[in-house]
């Protein structure tokens, strides 16, 4: 097992949550050592098209396709669902709002925020 070098801020460590890992190459703590995982990726076509399944296997309450298929949780009462979401950064993040163009944005980012809202969306 290999473990991840010494980070400092602003340093990134990419690795895949399905690969055995260590967090750090020795313990000498007295509590328990953890590692915490903020998912994050760039919006690009692929994960619009991504965003879209995830968000309709949410509505049916049924695993995303990268996961074994089944029933998921459709069939749990009171499950988590769109009545849940509050706020608008929520409903974003879901695939339920549109991506919106932040200041300074480049023509490039711009070309793919409406390309991504259309495959989410249909429209701009």
């Amino acid at each position: 097992m290999t473990s991840i070098p010494r980070v400092l801020p602003g340093s990134q460590a990419f690795w895949h949550c399905d690969v055995v890992h260590s967090v750090e190459s020795q313990h000498k703590g007295s509590t328990d050592s953890s590692v915490l995982y903020i998912p994050a990726c760039p919006l690009t076509l692929t994960t619009a098209k991504y965003l879209k399944q995830q968000r309709d296997g949410f509505v049916r309450g049924v695993p995303p396709s990268d996961f074994p298929q089944g029933v998921g949780e459709s069939g749990f009462v009171g499950r988590a669902g769109e009545k849940d979401v509050s706020t608008r950064e929520g409903w974003r993040v879901l695939g339920f709002e549109p991506f919106e163009e932040g200041e300074g944005e480049t023509e490039g980012g711009k070309k793919v925020i409406r390309e991504a809202n259309l495959i989410l969306f249909g429209e701009e």
